[in-house]
């Protein structure tokens, strides 16, 4: 998610990428890869089979998906990275139709790839009109949203799924030939088993949230974040804003909580985390400075935008626009080397930089 999307504000909660645990996964690491068929396909050579002995990644995106454009990059190097060894190839999905026989969208895609040029430098693809990959694939499999991506091993079989970040670990291992399969599917196994038990729970949590029912989203949210790492994860700075409505003091220590815990060392969760902090009028700036000094250390992706952005405005929050100013700028020099990064974004940091200077 851009940071612009995936800043919660509540009330107002704003749809993102992340979706709930799609029921009846059929489809398991370990298992055979469905065919690559009803695609599209839009640049670089089609894959109509996978060959023995080759790893292949397959990636689910959308276009208006931010999350998603943001690991082009990514995907772009590690193509280039294993080049002759591994196939990566994007399918774009759940692109915004008119009907269900509408193929408009296509010319979207191919619009956008077109304009990506060289920073999209790997096999890409759109799902057909009758949605078969997502369906055979990306719905099979109970996802958290996208993007997702998928390894196929050298016999065809699903060898890993998950978030692209994560990808190079992965071939690393497999190409190595230290990639423990069974472990992986193990480790899925206990995952998918979490998410079921989550599902009902965070289904109460949105739901209390989309009424504006701050106490009944404290006590589920109190119930589900401490017990699940993997939901904590994905919605623990949500939990967070949650809690500002009901007590601050706690929405704080819950703070520290995470920052110590599942975004240790992530950018990304860091990067939600702080600028939730950083909307709330009510959080402590002691706190949120010690908070954002401490994770200025910790990173060590100085280039990530959206992190540098946080920082922004964290800074700006406590009152230190000079810091402010120097993170925003950093901020705006990363994004503008990332084309596929949202405009809207790009747009609102510009701002920022602008209005500082005067």
């Amino acid at each position: 998610m851009s940071l612009s999307s995936r800043s919660l504000l509540v009330p107002g909660l704003v749809a993102s990428a992340f979706a709930l645990p799609l029921p009846g996964q059929t489809l398991r690491i370990g298992d055979k890869a469905p065919a690559l068929a009803g695609i599209h396909w839009i640049k670089g050579a089609p894959v109509s089979a996978f060959e023995p002995g080759k790893l292949y990644v397959v990636e689910f995106w959308a276009t208006w998906c931010g999350p998603c454009k943001a690991t082009i990059p990514h995907l772009t190097e590690l193509a280039a990275k294993y080049k002759g060894r591994v196939q990566v190839c994007g399918i774009s999905i759940k692109e915004k139709r008119k009907g269900p026989q509408d193929t408009t969208y296509l010319k979207g895609v191919e619009a956008f790839v077109r304009d990506q040029g060289d920073r999209m430098a790997y096999t890409v693809g759109a799902d057909g009109v009758e949605g078969r990959m997502a369906a055979t694939w990306y719905e099979a499999s109970s996802p958290q949203g996208i993007p997702t991506a998928f390894v196929v091993d050298g016999q065809g079989r699903i060898a890993w799924t998950g978030h692209p970040k994560d990808l190079e670990r992965v071939l690393e291992a497999s190409l190595a030939g230290t990639w423990d399969l069974p472990k992986a599917a193990r480790d899925q196994g206990v995952a998918r088993a979490q998410q079921k038990k989550d599902e009902p729970l965070l289904k109460a949590f949105f739901e209390a949230l989309r009424k504006e029912d701050f106490a009944t989203a404290d006590r589920v949210g109190g119930e589900l974040f401490p017990a699940s790492r993997p939901a904590e994860a994905s919605f623990g700075y949500v939990y967070y804003t949650a809690l500002t409505h009901t007590d601050a003091a706690r929405a704080t220590a819950y703070a520290k909580r995470l920052a110590e815990g599942v975004y240790r060392g992530s950018a990304p969760g860091l990067a939600m985390l702080l600028d939730a902090m950083a909307r709330n009028p009510k959080e402590d700036p002691a706190a949120l400075l010690a908070l954002a000094a401490r994770a200025a250390q910790e990173i060590r992706a100085p280039g990530d935008p959206f992190f540098l952005a946080a920082l922004g405005r964290v800074y700006a929050r406590c009152g230190q626009p000079a810091e402010a100013l120097r993170y925003d700028r950093e901020a705006l020099a990363a994004a503008e080397a990332q084309p596929a990064i949202d405009a809207a974004f790009k747009a609102t940091l510009r701002a920022r930089v602008e209005a500082a200077g005067k």
